[in-house]
């Protein structure tokens, strides 16, 4: 254990089991501030852009329009995809059958690529004979019961599904494993197979949780590289004679929301309201930061209610609240896809799988198909900030055996690889690669919807998105849900902005000041 992760773990004492993800409860203890590494990056010359980029013009690509040549798409893809998966398995250098009979438990999100790890667990059980269980179940109550598996190291799963935002936390209470003596192990790993080097820089680094992690050690794979992106229908925009422009900046697009607002037709803006530091708090923050708001300065003094980040808040709620379809407080993801695929909404921030999900008919309307485009997140004073997230697979000290740890990490090892990683994506049209190979596959290629989503999302990803739009911490997860609690109380009109940011501010203060920032 390197000195500065001594020191760290020496100051913020014991990690409470109690800890409940969806609230907020305190979990660390300490006396002294711990010398947290500054990991802001100064990247003025890119959040500071002032260039307008245009979308440009999409290729003209036939693309299925119903569900029954869509699936026909994905199935010759997906099938070709398997086989070349399992040959190339075959054909490493792994036994993989060295723990035959064991049986892993996985703990994922219900989301739309359940049916895809289901499938390659079957696979994985076909190739290694080790039976793989699945235990899915809602994002937030995901979340908490990984959470507390690996924090009070109980071993009930093997392989976590995690949120890249929780690791800090993880890698501080050392409750998982790094898994470069994995990667190292030829007996455990085939490099021509797995390709340890082919994934997205930020990705890697943010898989070290610095500073909590052990230099050169990693303690995720990632499954996906997500960010904001903002949503137009491209049919209403022709209809009003809008352009992205637009929508550039936020006082465009909040202007423009209450243009297109027509209901009961559609609403002229969606996003999440829905509370939690992976819900509202992961699209308030292209508001918060490009404002110019944070939750700290750089001494960790808390600045939640500074005058931008109050003013951020009153144009979410503003535009939420006046532009958004009634009951918009409680809207988690997949209730922003129904509406933007029911054709209920003109404009929509979230995801950056929005973009490919409502190109297949059996989530989009025939109004919706084909119409739903892709821009950049608007800048603001501050530039433009689409955030940064991965969901990923980590492994817990918590589990039982050797045997087992090495099972599961054959499991993560097979799912992963670039072409399990294609495989996976190629099952669904969430198609959000950790790795930039993955792109270049054919099979990828033709299962990509014709719009311009894929241009937005490279450009959005090189500039927009930031390692540090959240604040990396073993306090963040409930910093965010404070904030989120904040947040959900000005739009449900409970509190003002001001009111509900100065109410975070005194709650953060009292986490950080626990936690031993302020000794």
């Amino acid at each position: 254990m390197s000195e500065r992760r001594r020191n760290y773990l020496k100051t913020v004492g014991a990690l409470a089991a109690g800890l409940v993800v969806g609230g907020a409860a305190g979990y660390l203890g300490g006396t002294m501030r711990p010398p947290v590494e500054k990991t802001v990056e100064k990247t003025v010359e890119k959040t500071v852009e002032k260039t307008v980029t245009a979308t440009p013009a999409p290729p003209t690509v036939p693309f299925p329009t119903t569900a029954e040549g869509l699936d026909a798409l994905l199935k010759e893809n997906r099938e070709k995809l398997l086989a070349k998966l399992m040959d190339a398995a075959k054909a490493s250098s792994v036994d993989w059958r060295q723990c035959e009979g064991e049986t892993l438990h996985f703990i994922i999100r219900t989301a739309t690529d359940n049916e895809p790890y289901m499938k390659m667990g079957e696979m994985f059980k076909e190739l290694a004979g080790v039976t793989v269980e699945m235990d899915i179940m809602p994002e937030v109550p995901q979340r908490e019961k990984a959470t507390l598996d690996i924090l009070e190291k109980t071993g009930i799963y093997e392989l976590s599904f995690v949120d890249n935002m929780h690791l800090p936390l993880y890698v501080a209470a050392e409750a998982v494993e790094p898994y470069e003596p994995y990667i190292e192990d030829p007996k455990l790993t085939d490099k021509d197979f797995f390709k340890p080097e082919d994934w997205y820089e930020p990705l890697w680094r943010s898989a070290n949780a610095p500073p909590y992690g052990e230099p050169g050690m990693h303690y995720y794979i990632p499954n996906c590289y997500h960010h904001t992106l903002l949503y137009y229908r491209k049919d209403i925009f022709q209809k009003y004679g809008l352009t992205t422009y637009d929508i550039d900046d936020f006082e465009h697009l909040i202007n423009t929301a209450s243009v297109l607002n027509n209901p009961p037709n559609w609403y002229g803006w969606v996003s999440r309201g829905m509370r939690g530091e992976g819900m509202n708090i992961f699209t308030w923050q292209t508001f918060l930061r490009g404002y110019g708001g944070n939750w700290f300065d750089e001494d960790w003094n808390v600045i939640i209610n500074s005058p931008e980040a109050v003013e951020a808040m009153e144009a979410y709620v503003k535009v939420m609240r006046e532009y958004g379809p009634p009951g918009v407080e409680g809207y988690d993801f997949s209730a922003t896809l129904t509406t933007g695929g029911e054709g209920k909404t003109a404009l929509g921030l979230d995801c950056d799988c929005w973009s490919t999900l409502l190109w297949d008919p059996r989530n989009a309307k025939p109004e919706v198909l084909g119409n739903m485009y892709a821009a950049r997140v608007p800048q603001g004073r501050a530039g433009r900030h689409a955030g940064f997230f991965c969901w990923a697979f980590c492994l817990p000290v918590g589990i039982k055996t050797e045997q087992k740890k090495k099972a599961a990490w054959l499991a993560a090892q097979f799912m992963h690889s670039p072409l399990g990683i294609a495989a996976l994506q190629a099952m669904n049209l969430v198609i959000l690669p950790p790795r930039p190979s993955v792109w270049e596959i054919p099979e990828v290629k033709a299962i990509t919807p014709p719009n311009d989503w894929k241009i937005v999302k490279d450009l959005s990803q090189k500039y927009d998105a930031f390692y540090d739009d959240r604040p990396m911490i073993p306090e963040w997860p409930e910093v965010g849900d404070i904030t989120g609690v904040a947040l959900s109380s000005a739009l449900t009109g409970e509190r003002t902005s001001k009111d509900a940011c100065d109410w975070a501010a005194v709650q953060i203060k009292d986490v950080m000041t626990k936690a031993g920032y302020y000794g």
